[in-house]
């Protein structure tokens, strides 16, 4: 164990003792790598992450007004094309 309550390995520990490693992880329990006493990486459970759907809409930098105006999709024209390529 580690000063933080982890489980720890040395990193020839962690290769000879891998599935036991991944028990652990599987169990909920991280599991820190060290070398020569350092710890080095952290093993914890995979969670998959949820997407969040309208992910941005809060945003303040959102321009709102122009969502609603259904106009924000139209592809842009030349000279803005240009523009925006010269930081314009």
């Amino acid at each position: 164990m580690d000063c933080n309550g982890s489980v720890q390995f040395d990193i020839r520990d962690a290769k000879t003792q891998f599935s036991r490693l991944l028990e652990l992880v599987a169990q909920g329990e991280p599991v820190v790598i060290a070398k020569n006493g350092k710890p080095i990486a952290e093993v914890i459970p995979y969670q998959r992450k949820g997407i969040e759907l309208g992910a941005g809409i809060g945003d303040s930098l959102i321009d709102k007004a122009a969502l609603k105006a259904d106009t924000w999709w139209k592809a842009m024209t030349e000279k803005e094309a240009e523009d925006f390529i010269e930081g314009r």
